[in-house]
This record gives C-alpha cells, structure tokens and sequence, in this order.
C-alpha cells in the first residue's frame, strides 16, 4: 500500500477547502473514531490558486517559472536556491513505500533526483513540519534548455504551482497535489493517497481520484524524450505568490543524501538504497 500512485487534479480551486475533513482531535488527548469522512467533491482543489489571484511580490517570469523558489536574505532556506546544471538528463523516478506521517500538520515533500560532481543521486522523500498554517509544498524539477538540463527549485507557498508535469506520486501526479488540503489552522489528510496512523493524525478524509494527467515516471521537462506539460493558469497565478525556499531540515536532508555513495545513480543503477526518511 501507499506506493507511488497517480491522482487527477481539478482545474480550478472551489469553496471545497471547508468540507470534508473530519477531525476527532480535542483539548486534551485526541482519539482517533476510526472513520473517515466522504466528502461529495474534491477538498484538494483549494491547493491550487485561483486564476484571478494578484497577490504580487516578486512577478519573475510567469511562464519560464525563472524565479521559482527564490529565497530572500530572511528566507531560512536561502543556501537551497542555486539552480544546479547536468550535462545528462536525470534517471527515471523510482516507485517506493510512502512512510506514515509522523503526526499533524506535516506536509508530504517527494524524493527527487539531484546532481553532483559524481552524479545524479536521490534525494529521499519526507514528511515535513509546515513553517506555517497553510504552507503547501511545491517540488522542484528538471528542465531542458540548450542542451542542458537545469533544476529548478522547490518552494512553500499557499497554493502548489508548476513543477514541470513530473509524476512524483504520493499526491504530486503532475500538477497540484491530492494528499490532503488545509482547513484552517489543521492539515486535513487524504487518506486514499497519504499513508497516515489514526493514532497520531486525526484529521482524515478519504477522495479518491483517477489520474488523467501523467502517468509516466520521466523525471524532467522538456527536451527530445522530456514531458510536455505547459503551465495552467492556476500554476501561473500561483507564481506570483509569495514564496519561502526549503527548510533546514530539507537541505540536511539533501546534504546527507549527497554524501552516501549508495544514493547515487551510478553506484545504485537508479535504485538507491534510502528512497524514503522515516
């Protein structure tokens, strides 16, 4: 259970953010009821952004997606950003087990393939504590431009905007994400997607969604045998979001990764040893 799935996402964010979480979590000890809500519509689709919305502070180039994930000097992740080069295109996405969350309001962050001197080697997927209510995670990913490969870093923001189509499954098949939505200061998780103990979460619905978008396990955009996926309007409204670049947490996540041989590609054959944290 809980392998790498894939999830349609809607086109456009509806008042769904306010129905379909059930949470059994009180003053004291929360209990979990063992049921999960079944809610009629998508609560998902409030993770991508309006098409109208304007909120400005850093416009970048809404279609290039140049300033994706751009720190600022108060930006905890600013020493995540610099944009890596490869000569090579990354390895194809491996399948893996998601781990269960370890407790509320962490959002799911996929693994990915990253480069080095040596390399490409995995980054291995996490549950990460939100920096805030209502942070969403939006992954980095490859592109291909004049013969070279660039990446194009990941950042938090309110809504989930364009990550080149990349099939990252557990939620992430592509555009948006399905593994749960924010309603209010509680993350509420699917549970048809999230792997999640009723133990320790307590805000849980079950959605489940086909997938309609991408089903492949290619890893970058663009070039001769890259994705094709263009951004939507939901994913360019959502560029002009404000932005907060990875955690520490997630950029020791990346260091740890780049110093493990058996992470890498070329050691590994594109099964590395670690593909998930626990």
């Amino acid at each position: 259970m809980y392998r790498m799935t894939h999830f349609a996402v809607p086109a456009i964010a509806f008042v769904f953010a306010f129905a379909g979480c059930h949470s059994t979590q009180t003053a004291t000890r929360p209990q979990a009821s063992g049921r999960d809500s079944q809610p009629t519509q998508d609560p998902a689709a409030a993770n991508v952004a309006p098409a109208s919305l304007t909120e400005t502070t850093s416009p970048g180039d809404p279609a290039g997606y140049d300033n994706q994930g751009n720190a600022t000097s108060s930006d905890p992740g600013a020493n995540y950003t610099t944009q890596a080069v490869a000569p090579e295109a990354p390895p194809a996405l491996p399948q893996y087990d998601q781990p269960p969350a370890p407790g509320e309001n962490y959002v799911w962050t996929p693994g990915y393939w990253a480069w080095s001197n040596l390399g490409y080697y995995w980054v291995p997927g996490a549950w990460v504590l939100a920096p805030y209510a209502g942070a969403l995670w939006t992954p980095g990913y490859w592109d291909y431009s004049k013969g070279q490969y660039r990446w194009r870093d990941g950042h938090w923001a309110r809504h989930v905007g364009y990550y080149g189509g990349v099939n990252y499954g557990h939620g992430y098949n592509g555009s948006g994400y399905e593994g749960g939505y924010w309603r209010g200061d509680s993350f509420c998780y699917n549970r048809s997607v999230s792997h999640v103990d009723t133990r320790r979460v307590h805000s849980v619905y079950s959605y489940h969604v086909e997938n309609h978008y991408n089903t492949s396990s290619v890893s970058y955009d663009g070039g001769p045998r890259g994705l094709k996926f263009e951004p939507n309007r939901q994913e360019i409204a959502a560029q002009h979001e404000q932005h907060m670049g990875a955690l520490p947490v997630q950029v020791q996540i990346r260091q740890t990764a780049q110093h493990n041989r058996a992470q890498f590609a070329r050691e590994s054959h594109g099964h590395p040893k670690l593909l998930a944290q626990n």
